[in-house]
């Protein structure tokens, strides 16, 4: 009877532990505008729209569009991999590289994620 009631158990845990990175990506997916930095509200000539696709539970694709007027847009692409709830590994499509963030707070209309020293805050679109 006990073999019976472990496997269940085993089961359940396994399914509890990749909830978070599952409804993390469910809620990244979309388009993001980044509002502030460090606090601080970013200027009226510039605009940064991040676009996260999921593909899996925990992993997806990305693309960046970056606007300083009276510059053409910068757009860059790539991939992520969400690490539980607490970090994302974004690689750029051009470089072999990853670069490492953590999310600092997340809702269905907020990202904060801390990269380096720095903390950006972006809002769904």
């Amino acid at each position: 009877m006990k073999k019976f009631l472990i496997l269940p158990l085993f089961a359940l845990l396994f399914l509890a532990s990749c909830s978070k990175s599952a409804k993390l990506n469910k809620t990244m997916d979309g388009a993001w505008t980044l509002k502030t930095v460090n606090g601080s509200a970013v200027g009226s000539n510039f605009t940064q729209v991040i676009t996260f696709t999921k593909d899996g539970k925990d992993n997806g694709s990305f693309s960046t569009v970056t606007t300083v007027s009276p510059l053409p847009a910068q757009t860059t692409t790539g991939t992520y991999t969400l690490l539980e709830d607490t970090k994302i590994i974004t690689k750029d499509a051009s470089s072999s590289a990853g670069d490492t963030s953590e999310i600092v707070s997340y809702s269905k209309t907020t990202l904060k994620l801390k990269t380096g020293a720095d903390t950006y805050e972006f809002a769904k679109n």
